[in-house]
């Protein structure tokens, strides 16, 4: 049975069973995946003793750990790494072979193709993207984000962050409520230590308009009611009104009432996204539904990280994922569960950065 499912699978996917044979040829089972492992890490420098802060440089390694030459302590190779409690190397190697050779499957694929149990699968492939989404990070163009709210036709799945008995697309409106408690929040800790508020709190704006924009909410509010709150003369107020409005923040109704814009019916034309940014967005947005169908809020930094590894896919040595696990820090299962897309969203990636990861 799983060999009728294994032939669909290589069917379905293509170039699957010829990449797949290749690394069988080079990485055949557990031991050649280890050596390979442990070669390329004692490749990139001295690994430090956690007991004397010793460097050492063993020429090679048969096992994963080895006696400090200071302090005769058991030093283990891969810890402090993303391999670190990592027991079987070889499907992180399978996975990150297939991938940098484009090769698109899903866990329950890989579980079938490794013959390994589905939750490793899975958390394999979301260590990987976790790894992907900091690096990227660490490396984007700052000048092209994007607020998360603009990828709203691609949120259809439900993740723990969903409000009970709501739709995904609440997500976004949640997390807007949450970053707007925890800033007003830390703007009354900063008023009672007598400092000033942050000028850049949100998207650029400055002061006056920051403080403006915490008396509105989704609940509309009369132009007098924010005489009353903020003291400010009708004239400045009413300026600061138009500037939030023309800004895209505040939405002007009848009777002089305003209210907090609706981001999350907001298009790409209405949104704060800049024009530049606008053009990228869509790809990604495509390529999540061509791939993926529908996802979560609370993952689509993932996702985009995705489409950003695949499109500078000709800028990847080989290998350069495997030198990005050992050079990275430990993923624990936790920190995928805890994870949550950022408000502004990084859709660019300097691709010299990327280029320069690569293992000599």
């Amino acid at each position: 049975m799983a060999g009728l499912y294994l032939d669909r699978v290589f069917n379905k996917v293509e170039g699957l069973f010829q990449a797949f044979t290749a690394f069988c040829d080079l990485i055949p089972d557990e031991a050649a995946a280890q050596a390979l492992v442990l070669s390329t890490r004692l490749a990139l420098g001295p690994v430090i003793c956690k007991s004397c802060n010793t460097p050492n440089q063993p020429k090679e390694a048969r096992d994963r750990h080895f006696r400090c030459k200071k302090c005769k302590k058991l030093v283990w190779i891969t810890a402090g790494t993303t391999f670190d409690g990592v027991v079987k190397l070889r499907p992180y190697l399978a996975a990150n072979y297939l991938k940098e050779r484009g090769i698109k499957l899903n866990p329950h694929q890989f579980h079938e193709l490794l013959e390994i149990p589905y939750n490793t699968a899975v958390s394999i492939f979301k260590s990987t993207t976790l790894m992907l989404v900091r690096y990227f990070i660490d490396h984007s163009d700052t000048s092209q984000v994007a607020p998360s709210s603009v990828f709203i036709r691609a949120i259809f799945r439900r993740s723990r962050e969903t409000p009970a008995g709501c739709h995904p697309r609440e997500e976004e409106r949640r997390a807007r409520e949450l970053f707007e408690e925890q800033r007003s929040a830390g703007k009354e800790n900063r008023r009672s230590e007598g400092k000033l508020v942050n000028p850049q709190t949100v998207s650029g704006l400055d002061n006056a308009e920051t403080e403006l924009l915490d008396c509105i909410s989704a609940e509309p509010i009369q132009f007098d009611s924010l005489i009353e709150q903020l003291g400010w003369p009708a004239g400045q107020l009413s300026g600061q009104l138009t500037i939030l409005e023309l800004k895209g923040f505040v939405l002007r109704l009848p009777g002089e009432n305003y209210v907090r814009k609706d981001w999350q019916s907001q298009s790409l034309e209405e949104s704060d996204c800049k024009k530049s940014v606008k053009p990228r967005v869509n790809a990604i947005i495509k390529h999540i539904c061509r791939h993926h169908q529908g996802i979560a809020r609370k993952y689509l930094q993932f996702y985009v990280a995705d489409f950003l590894f695949d499109e500078h896919l000709d800028s990847w040595k080989e290998g350069t994922l495997l030198r990005m696990f050992l050079e990275g820090e430990k993923i624990r299962y936790k920190d995928v569960l805890d994870y949550v897309t950022e408000l502004q969203v990084s859709v660019s990636v300097r691709v010299s950065q990327t280029m320069s990861c690569a293992p000599a």
